[in-house]
């Protein structure tokens, strides 16, 4: 119990446990600023903090396996591969007047299976995928008349 006289004194200031020269130290070594360096010596001491290194992302070592003998399954990387799509069975499709959703729910050899998306981009080619060809152009401005010629025939029914 404290009396009227006795006045309580403050916690006592705990003593660091560095000096500015190893602050500066951990901070050079580490490359770190003051407060990093504060953080490594309180964590680490002041010996393992200078001496400890990072490890970044780039030094990071990582375990040596056995080397195990390369086996090629198909073709090596500078060829082209087999395409899983006949380019030439969409073109005759397409040129049998068939539009682009109707050759891909066709179950001929060549084409079975293949979107309505991926025969579009064989027929008239994208920008996104290699860009577009001559012959592909040609196709698109042909298409362009189909789809004018179909509109004016389902306007002509309508009436």
């Amino acid at each position: 119990m404290t009396t009227a006289t006795e006045v309580k004194s403050a916690p006592a200031v705990k003593q660091a446990a560095y000096t500015d020269e190893q602050v500066a130290k951990v901070m050079e070594t580490q490359s770190v600023n003051r407060i990093g360096a504060i953080h490594l010596i309180r964590r680490m001491g002041y010996e393992k903090a200078v001496g400890f290194v990072k490890e970044t992302p780039a030094q990071k070592v990582k375990p040596v396996k056995a080397a195990k003998a390369k086996t090629t399954k198909g073709k090596t990387k500078g060829e082209p591969r087999e395409a899983k799509y006949s380019k030439e069975a969409v073109i005759k499709a397409w040129d049998r007047g068939l539009r682009p959703s109707e050759i891909a729910e066709l179950e001929t050899h060549g084409i079975k299976g293949i979107s309505s998306i991926y025969v579009g981009r064989i027929l008239f080619g994208c920008e996104n995928s290699g860009g577009i060809s001559p012959d592909q152009a040609k196709r698109r401005k042909e298409e362009a008349k189909r789809r004018d010629e179909r509109s004016k025939g389902d306007k002509a029914v309508a009436k």
